[in-house]
């Protein structure tokens, strides 16, 4: 009998990583906003420039704690030196549509299962971190809306042209498995792009600080796929 539960106890702690993940894939999609910050507003969120941002994330999911996540996310950001409280009379503004492709890992430090071994779903609620890499497409519309200047005059005359960014996206969520099938979520990141172009402007304004974008919003995620442990009370 000592010898059987010896036994039990090995295979238990052998085989239980391979089922900590019940489920493997997970398809969301994402709806906030996108924000940036550069050149033109204040050195912080200008929460007026705004825009409606969404996209597709997929997950494949290891481990309780940990995933690979793929995401495409497109918005928008904007700036109006309107907004700044010393740089008003200079007339600035810029426009871009934004697509992000990036490949990430995903961390849920205090990550559990949603299923007990008896197959019964139990709500969770989680935080988690994520961070990787991404390539972001930007074309930047930028003017100098001033009454008065000559026609000729032209500010952005010395700026480069950059549309492709390499992004490092970074950020923080909170999970809520509310359902075997489905989990909500909130999350909020940040993506510095290494150039001062983001915004189109850069030796007219300030070429010493480099340019950053983000996203925050909700998610609704669906798993796809069979789990080890189906909920006894449901079909």
């Amino acid at each position: 009998m000592k010898q059987l539960v010896i036994l039990f106890l090995c295979l238990h702690v052998c085989f239980l990583p391979g089922l900590q993940a019940q489920y493997q894939h997970e398809w969301s999609v994402f709806l906030g906003m996108s924000n940036y910050q550069g050149d033109l507003p204040e050195p912080h969120i200008e929460l007026l420039e705004s825009r409606l941002a969404g996209g597709v994330i997929y997950r494949w999911h290891g481990h309780d704690q940990w995933a690979l996540r793929m995401q495409v996310l497109g918005g928008r950001i904007s700036g109006d030196d309107r907004h700044a409280r010393y740089r008003s009379s200079r007339k600035f503004r810029f426009s871009a549509p934004l697509i992000e492709t990036a490949v990430m890992a995903e961390w849920k430090p205090f990550g559990r299962e949603s299923h007990y071994f008896v197959g019964r779903f139990r709500p969770h609620i989680g935080p988690y971190l994520f961070a990787g890499v991404g390539i972001t497409y930007a074309p930047s519309k930028t003017e100098c809306y001033r009454e008065g200047k000559p026609p000729e005059y032209d500010p952005f005359s010395r700026e480069m042209k950059q549309s492709w960014f390499l992004a490092l996206p970074y950020g923080v969520g909170l999970r809520f498995d509310v359902h075997p099938d489905l989990s909500l979520g909130l999350e909020v990141g940040q993506r510095p792009v290494f150039s001062d172009l983001l915004d189109g402007v850069s030796n007219s304004g300030n070429p010493d600080r480099d340019d950053w974008y983000m996203f925050s919003g909700i998610t609704l995620s669906w798993i796809i796929g069979s789990r080890k442990f189906r909920d006894l009370n449901g079909p």
